[in-house]
């Protein structure tokens, strides 16, 4: 008898010692993919048939979600007031009368499928003209009916009436540890310092560090750990694992750290990047080619033979096959048997532009080599991949070179320097790595402000919703961040400048150059 009085104590008296999170069953999770974005996970096809049943589209663009929330209540919108479809109310021993006069019993299982499928409701009634009619298989439409039955009680991991759990992925150990720990301070800094403030609609924010980068383990610990979201992150070598199990987890990952943001045929949803990668970078980088010469530039790109370096010699193609150019001529070698001489000798005279995909040093030499034979076309490179190796460069090249970087100190605003400064001398933290402790201070910024955005009643959908709707944010560290249903990076372009060689460097040319679009990018 003890012990029943303690367990009631436990959970009637101290609600926040449990957890509020049942995980969903495997078929639950299907539903719950189908209810929010009108897709199977078995890739079979879903569809909605609208307005006299005539004309079907697919039911990704109508999802549930679209019209009666993520949590099922409904919102109205457009002169529509869509129902309430949670469970308990569908099934209301009394039934349910309409504003427009519609009667019904309540709902069963059975009534609910021939309502979603074929239109009526359980006494008969036609529903309103606007509720789609969705064709789906018997298996989608079971696990669909199963997520029903928990809608409106499904909570995301991680939120508590007290507390919001946010994870990052940092490494604690090897080489790239101190900047790890680094990022981590920051992260810390600004989560004590909203909740100083009476945190986020009262719940306080809680870091938890997740020190792997192993793909396999990473849904495990996100699960066990119960993350709500993700923020900041170094995840190097790793990206494209991990960003494929955050996508099935559904966790949502907020300003990683990364010179490869995940850019396949479809958006990962729940990654928002701050920065274009190597590939956008490129983008702008023949951008500014075009841009600046009358002539359509005679292109050449010489890359090592790596599976990055071809991922953005195919950016660079494309990029020209957009601007209707001539296709760049290709030389590529070995990255372990790299000879500037033998290639340049090859090049010469052959053309106006060369992207050059490689290391600093390799690319310094080939500079060289190039201005002993008094070749002198043009230099493009990402900023990232030439580091400091381009101040080694001929001095009587250097005009000729034009790196591309997705963020410069001009960004830095007066009033963003302090605030970072202000924040982390309070909390005793040095500015040791300054571009990724900055990354990871305008990734907190981010969540907070979506974490704001999405309001008490909070889940993933919400925030990522909110994130969605951002446009041009200022985090007076960046250039201003805007996303969208299909665009993830914030700042979508790149800087060009050239190397100030004497003294050490950078020299800004032309001002930002966008690689939106489309207001939909």
């Amino acid at each position: 008898m003890r012990a029943v009085i303690v367990i009631i104590f436990i959970v009637v008296i101290l609600p926040g010692a449990v957890s509020q999170t049942v995980r969903l069953t495997e078929q639950e999770q299907r539903g719950k993919r189908i209810y929010l974005h009108g897709t199977s996970d078995a890739g079979r096809e879903i569809t909605a048939l609208i307005g006299d049943g005539t004309t079907d589209v697919p039911a990704a663009t109508l999802p549930c979600a679209s019209c009666h929330g993520a949590d099922g209540r409904g919102r109205a919108e457009g002169g529509v007031i869509p129902s309430d479809i949670t469970w308990p109310h569908l099934t209301k021993a009394y039934g349910h009368q309409h504003a427009d006069g519609r009667n019904h019993p309540a709902f069963t299982e059975a009534a609910l499928a021939r309502a979603m499928t074929m239109g009526p409701d359980p006494a008969g009634n036609r529903l309103l003209a606007a509720m789609p009619k969705y064709q789906m298989t018997t298996d989608d439409l079971n696990a669909l009916l199963a997520y029903l039955k928990r809608l409106g009680a499904d909570h995301d991991p991680g939120v508590s009436d007290e507390t919001i759990r946010i994870g990052t992925i940092l490494p604690t150990a090897g080489p790239q540890a101190e900047i790890g720990r680094a990022m981590k301070d920051v992260l810390a800094a600004c989560f004590a310092e909203v909740n100083a403030r009476g945190g986020i609609y009262q719940r306080r924010l809680e870091l938890r560090v997740i020190e792997t980068t192993d793909a396999a383990q990473l849904r495990r610990l996100i699960e066990t750990q119960e993350i709500f979201a993700l923020a900041g992150s170094l995840m190097p070598g790793s990206e494209a694992a991990i960003a494929a199990q955050i996508e099935q987890a559904e966790v949502p990952l907020i300003g990683p750290f990364t010179l490869q943001p995940h850019s396949g045929a479809t958006v990962n949803r729940q990654i928002f990047y701050l920065f274009s990668g190597l590939t956008e970078q490129v983008r702008a980088l023949v951008s500014f080619a075009a841009s600046s010469k009358a002539a359509p530039p005679r292109a050449a790109i010489v890359y090592a033979e790596t599976a990055t370096a071809r991922q953005i010699v195919a950016a660079i193609e494309d990029e020209y096959r957009l601007k209707d150019g001539a296709r760049p001529v290709q030389f590529g070698f070995a990255p372990d048997a790299f000879e500037a001489a033998r290639l340049v000798s090859r090049m010469q005279n052959q053309t106006s532009d060369v992207y050059f995909i490689g290391s600093g040093a390799q690319f310094a030499a080939f500079v060289s080599e190039a201005e002993k034979l008094k070749w002198q076309p043009r230099f493009l490179m990402p900023g990232a991949l030439a580091g400091r190796d381009v101040f080694n460069v001929p001095p009587s090249a250097a005009a000729r070179i034009f790196l591309s970087w997705p963020t410069l100190p001009g960004d830095h605003t007066r009033a963003g320097l302090k605030e970072l400064t202000t924040l982390l001398s309070q909390h005793q933290v040095s500015l040791r790595h300054a571009p990724t402790q900055i990354a990871a201070f305008c990734a907190a910024r981010l969540l907070i402000e979506g974490l704001q955005r999405s309001g008490r009643d909070l889940s993933r959908e919400k925030l990522i919703a909110a994130l969605e709707k951002l446009y041009e944010f200022r985090t007076e560290l960046t250039p201003p961040l805007s996303y969208g249903p299909n665009h993830r990076i914030g700042a979508l372009g790149a800087y060009i400048v050239t190397p100030d060689t004497a003294a050490k460097t950078f020299i800004p040319v032309g001002g930002w150059i966008s690689l939106r679009r489309s207001p939909a990018d």
